[in-house]
């Protein structure tokens, strides 16, 4: 009830007051009109909060006092509060079902078919020993083939592709019994192929909490927001694995990579 008040009292009176100060207000009130009103705030009472401010009202404002039917006073303001109290919730009510609708036709706009998968599987990647340092180092594999003939559906061409979006990749260990404790982040990049190197744009996948994980033998990665049309409608693409590690590899490792692809028209 408390709190109730506080809120009424602190919204219609534009003063900010502490539920101390209005406690305070109160039995002050209660004081100097010779009466203490220990029932006022039971919740049985339709104007029970209104029996709460009557004290601190006569204190506020002296010229009250001179209206002698309380009663109808009470009931004029118990009105008003509530009439206030329904436009606010109207106004809430109002603003939820916009935002409702709103979510709903942004969904349904946004709502693609997937045209065809794009998978990977099987990338070998060789990792050499005594890597180590701050800055990452950098796996490159030239000439990855595409194979964007063999996704495509047959009477689609690749002019009606519109965007290819990374979907999910993981990175294997095949040699179990080393672990990937040495990673601590890992970035997927493609490329148009002879690039001297991808750029962080061209970013496909990513990991950057290994080092907040127990070491495993695979590692599942987050992919990005790219578009990577431009580099999986080409015959072949330049692929980057970049190692940010936080601790030095113990003899060449080898690891499978898997990435897959969406294309939507």
């Amino acid at each position: 009830f408390l709190n109730n008040a506080h809120f009424l009292f602190s919204t219609y009176s534009g003063y900010p007051f502490s539920k101390m100060e209005l406690c305070n207000i109160y039995y002050n009130a209660c004081i100097s009109c010779k009466r203490l009103e220990t029932n006022c705030c039971l919740p049985g009472s339709p104007f029970a909060f209104l029996n709460f401010f009557s004290p601190i009202i006569k204190i506020l404002f002296p010229n009250i006092t001179k209206i002698k039917n309380h009663t109808l006073l009470k009931i004029i303001i118990f009105k008003l509060l509530l009439r206030s109290f329904q436009i606010k919730q109207s106004i809430v009510r109002i603003f939820v079902l916009f935002f409702c609708l709103l979510t709903v036709f942004s969904c349904r706009s946004d709502r693609r078919l997937v045209s065809f998968f794009m998978y990977y599987p099987n990338i070998r990647l060789n990792i050499p020993s005594g890597l180590s340092g701050i800055l990452p180092r950098v796996y490159s594999l030239d000439l990855v083939p595409s194979n964007i003939k063999n996704f495509l559906p047959a009477g689609l061409d690749t002019a009606l592709i519109t965007r290819i979006e990374p979907v999910s990749a993981r990175l294997v260990t095949l040699d179990e019994s080393i672990s990937f404790y040495w990673l601590r982040e890992l970035s997927i990049r493609i490329c148009q192929d002879k690039s001297l190197t991808c750029q962080t744009a061209e970013e496909v996948f990513y990991q950057n909490e290994l080092a907040l994980r127990r070491p495993a033998l695979e590692i599942d990665l987050f992919p990005t927001l790219i578009n990577a049309r431009k580099h999986l409608v080409k015959n072949s693409f330049k692929l980057e694995v970049w190692f940010y590690l936080q601790d030095i590899t113990p003899r060449e490792i080898t690891a499978r990579l898997e990435m897959e692809f969406a294309a939507y028209q």
